[in-house]
Parts: C-alpha cells; structure tokens; sequence
C-alpha cells in the first residue's frame, strides 16, 4: 500500500495489524487535486500531519483478524480512491477515525464484531 499500489483481495484472511500511520507525510502541493469540500474540511480542522493513501483498497468476502485503523492522534489519514469492504467480517476494531474519504466507502454487508469508528471523518463519496 504504501507504494501507492492498489489492493484487490476476495475470500481471504487477513491477520495482522494494517495501520495507515505508517504512510509518509503529504508533500506539499500534493493535496491540490483533492475535493474543494475536502480541503475546506482538513483546513478547519487545521490538519498539518496529511497522510494519504493513494490507491483504491478492496476487501471483499474476507475475514479481517488483525485491527485495520488509522492510528494517527493529530492530522488525518486521505483516501483518494474508492474503499470496499463488502461481505467482510472484521474481528477486531476497525478504527478509520481523522480520516478523509475523496471517494466512495461501500461497507454493505460487512460485519463488526468489534467497534467500528469513523471519528472526525469526512465523507465526499457515497457511503453504503
């Protein structure tokens, strides 16, 4: 992911911890092709610590084991692409919260066992 590569995963188990604090800062500049409502959101928020992650993530009919979140105090996590969790069952906490979603988030059919968190979150896309 954090080569800017896109992930397509189906009807797999994914164990560990995927957290997106581990992408680098946003150089300056980068953010200019992002939604003006996005830019007016991280600018009020006074959000300086930018990550972004830069390429389409699908998860479909999967199990998730390990906690998938942001992990970031300050700042934001940006998602420029389309997020799709369809059909997946997260065992543990999925915490997207301070994070920006530039296009959509289709979650239908997935299944929480654990907390899910969209904390200080702004949706551009739609949200299913």
């Amino acid at each position: 992911m954090e080569g800017g590569r896109e992930i397509h995963l189906s009807g797999v188990i994914v164990s560990g911890v995927l957290s997106m604090d581990r992408f680098p800062p946003a150089p300056p500049g980068s953010l200019d092709p992002l939604p003006p409502s996005v830019r007016r959101a991280l600018a009020a928020e006074n959000q300086r610590d930018l990550r972004v992650v830069r390429a389409p993530i699908s998860i479909r009919d999967s199990v998730v084991r390990g906690s998938f979140g942001t992990r970031i105090k300050q700042g934001a996590v940006i998602f420029l692409h389309p997020l799709t969790m369809t059909g997946t069952t997260f065992e543990r906490m999925l915490d997207l919260s301070r994070s920006a979603f530039a296009s959509e988030v289709d979650c239908s059919d997935a299944v929480f066992l654990r907390e899910a968190f969209f904390i200080q979150s702004t949706f551009v896309g739609a949200v299913c």
